[in-house]
């Protein structure tokens, strides 16, 4: 990862057409939030957020387009006038001799804030790439609000029918747009429309409310099930808050404007406190220390350890496997896992036999997994026997929790 030193005169940045158009009515870019446990957070310099753009039209990141793809061409002196930003040569250059082809020519733009305003102030053309005969009437639709919108703000639009002449911007086979539009699908007079997902349905309104809430305020049914879920509960779970939070606000940036503003309002916190992930989730951690009253859905293991010591007490001659058995069966699961099945969470709880198994997936996929991984474990471990307690979806875990015992 080599950073290298100023943005480029023209720069490009490569999207969709359904990007463009929120980019043209908002007239804002969104920018992408870094994560706060990776490589983005040292070369971005502090900045929690950054705007991706190439330094020449063909690249890695134009090599492979779909049926439609939009490049916009920016005036990088009048961004460099106003951002920080420079080159950056992520995979260094042992990579690009291993894959010729896999060269970014990355200029990233650091900013403090989730959007650049004035976006169409950068933008100096645009070319849009449209293979009709693999359009359908939201690309009609599209194609007309942009070049409308395009038009009002004086830019520039070319419309190829052709890859290679997109890829160039050949001007001479440019498409004409209305002929374009008369070819294209109609719209649909009755469009599908989706679930408006309010602000309260996104898992980081939740994390922003643990954020806000002063300390010893009540807090929401759902903000406490994260608060027994991840804090005090040891490394596995600090480090899965950690993991999901991560993957929760790089995964906003391209959802609806709810989650998207929520998740910029968690990065302008992290960059205000100067914290990284970790340092957020043991903040948090500190912040809601005091007991919370267990709500009725804790996670599996804390929902079956009364019932999992009755029924121990019933097996006559039977006793809990110690630690080191314990951890000896979790090694032996994890090697019958598939390699695709290799972010398997354990966490065995010796003072009553009992084994939780967390595993990210499809459901009937992860359920079967896990049973057929039990049954390799316990073959090749001194644990006798095992009867599975619980097994159910978690969020975008399967839990599965086992009871194990040794016969005396």
């Amino acid at each position: 990862m080599n950073e290298l030193s100023g943005l480029s005169s023209v720069v490009f940045h490569m999207t969709s057409l359904y990007a463009l158009d929120k980019i043209l009515k908002s007239d804002a870019f969104q920018l992408r939030p870094v994560d706060g446990t990776g490589a983005d957070k040292i070369i971005n310099k502090g900045y929690p957020f950054y705007f991706s753009t190439s330094r020449t039209r063909n690249n890695s990141f134009t090599s492979i387009v779909g049926n439609t793809a939009v490049l916009l061409t920016l005036d990088g002196v009048k961004l460099g006038n106003k951002y920080k930003g420079g080159a950056v040569d992520y995979w260094g250059e042992e990579y690009r001799k291993i894959n010729p082809r896999g060269y970014e020519q990355e200029d990233r733009v650091f900013s403090p804030k989730g959007f650049i305003q004035n976006a169409s102030s950068y933008i100096t053309k645009i070319d849009i790439l449209i293979k009709p005969e693999e359009s359908n009437g939201n690309t009609n639709k599209m194609l007309r609000t942009v070049a409308l919108k395009a038009k009002q703000l004086r830019i520039p639009v070319y419309v190829y029918q052709d890859k290679n002449d997109f890829k160039l911007s050949n001007k001479s086979k440019a498409s004409s747009i209305i002929d374009l539009i008369k070819s294209l699908p109609k719209e649909d007079s009755t469009p599908y429309s989706p679930r408006i997902r309010t602000k309260k349905d996104s898992i980081l309104f939740r994390w922003w409310e643990l954020i806000s809430t002063p300390s010893g305020k009540e807090l929401s049914y759902d903000a406490k099930r994260i608060v027994e879920r991840y804090f005090n509960n040891g490394d596995i779970y600090r480090n899965d808050a950690i993991s999901t939070l991560g993957a929760d606000l790089h995964n906003s940036v391209s959802g609806r404007d709810n989650e998207r503003n929520l998740g910029v309002k968690i990065q302008e916190f992290l960059h205000k406190k100067k914290f990284d992930l970790p340092e957020l989730i043991d903040y948090l951690e500190e912040k809601w220390k005091m007991p919370i009253k267990k709500t009725q859905v804790n996670s599996a293991l804390t929902s079956v350890i009364a019932m999992r010591a009755t029924k121990r007490l019933e097996k006559a001659g039977a006793s809990f496997p110690n630690k080191s058995l314990g951890e000896a069966f979790i090694a032996r699961l994890q090697e019958a896992l598939p390699n695709s099945a290799s972010d398997l969470q354990a966490e065995y709880d010796e003072d009553h036999g009992l084994l939780e198994l967390k595993l990210v997936g499809e459901v009937q996929l992860a359920k079967s997994i896990l049973e057929k991984a039990l049954q390799v474990a316990v073959s090749r471990t001194a644990i006798d026997n095992y009867s599975i307690i619980e097994s159910k979806p978690v969020g975008r875990d399967y839990v599965m929790v086992v009871d194990l015992a040794v016969f005396r």
